[in-house]
């Protein structure tokens, strides 16, 4: 019985799948960030670290009993819409909310995105360079200085959730590049984007022909 041989990169070694690489950087994320993995009920003593636990939780709280009033959260009464005061981190919260919503304790939740921020940006960063490279080497090489950048840490000791979940750059830029050119047939506007609206609301989409 024969296998079907793995596909090579363009640098002649073996193509790395996206799953492959998410182990990776799983490994890396662990390594860079010890020992956060062992102390999954602690967080730094920092006033964004307990705001962004309130976030998260005030997001799994009202969409069980009142999602239609999710941004009048239970602050600065009697002003309204206080939870878009700040980012609303409204995909990290609603990617938390099934796990709090099953009696899993906030603070791990809001661990576990914290560490899943480096590995989703490790990951997208790599899809997008193996994509235009050809070279999972260089994927790996461009994910592994996207996720670990000092910027990264430095967002990372205050626990500043939104800053951390970039991963959204490789994400939303990997498809676009799909997209065929403005001047051939069928193309379209093509459109480069900076942030997401969603993990945070500093964005901006820039249309062009």
């Amino acid at each position: 019985m024969t296998h079907p041989a793995v596909p090579a990169s363009s640098d002649g070694l073996p193509r790395l799948s996206g799953w492959m690489a998410a182990a990776v950087f799983t490994i890396l994320t662990i390594v860079f960030t010890w020992p956060q993995a062992l102390h999954w009920l602690s967080v730094p003593d920092f006033i964004d670290t307990y705001f962004s636990l309130w976030r998260i939780g005030w997001i799994a709280h009202q969409l069980t009993v009142d999602p239609r009033h999710l941004f009048d959260a239970n602050i600065f009464y009697p002003l309204h819409d206080t939870l878009a005061y700040s980012d609303a981190v409204l995909l990290q919260g609603l990617a938390g909310a099934p796990l709090i919503w099953m009696g899993v304790p906030t603070v791990v939740v809001y661990n576990l995105l914290i560490l899943s921020a480096f590995v989703l940006s490790g990951l997208g960063a790599f899809l997008l360079v193996r994509d235009l490279t050809g070279s999972s080497a260089a994927g790996l090489v461009g994910g592994i200085v996207f996720a670990f950048a000092p910027f990264r840490f430095d967002h990372c000791s205050p626990r500043k959730l939104g800053g951390l979940l970039s991963s959204r750059t490789g994400g939303v830029v990997c498809p676009l590049k799909e997209l065929p050119p403005s001047d051939a047939p069928g193309g379209g506007s093509s459109c480069s984007v900076g942030r997401d609206p969603v993990l945070d609301p500093g964005w901006a989409m820039f249309p062009h022909r």
